[in-house]
């Protein structure tokens, strides 16, 4: 739980910053939006990765990614 509130949190601060300087048009039409978000899910799920391993590391627990 708190490594995805840790990821999204990353994904906001970077989302936040990339959107001032490209200023994307917020418009369901607009092919920059679009590209936007995309990056954002991607910096989402490799930050949200990258704590699922570190804290797999140190803390010795192995998750399931497949969640099975």
């Amino acid at each position: 739980m708190k490594k995805n509130l840790w990821s999204a949190l990353v994904a906001l601060v970077v989302g936040g910053v990339w959107y001032y300087f490209t200023l994307p048009a917020i418009n369901l039409h607009s092919f920059a939006f679009w590209i936007w978000i995309f990056m954002m899910l991607g910096v989402f799920s490799l930050v949200n990765l990258f704590f699922e391993t570190l804290f797999e590391t140190l803390s010795g627990y192995h998750f399931d990614r497949c969640g099975f």
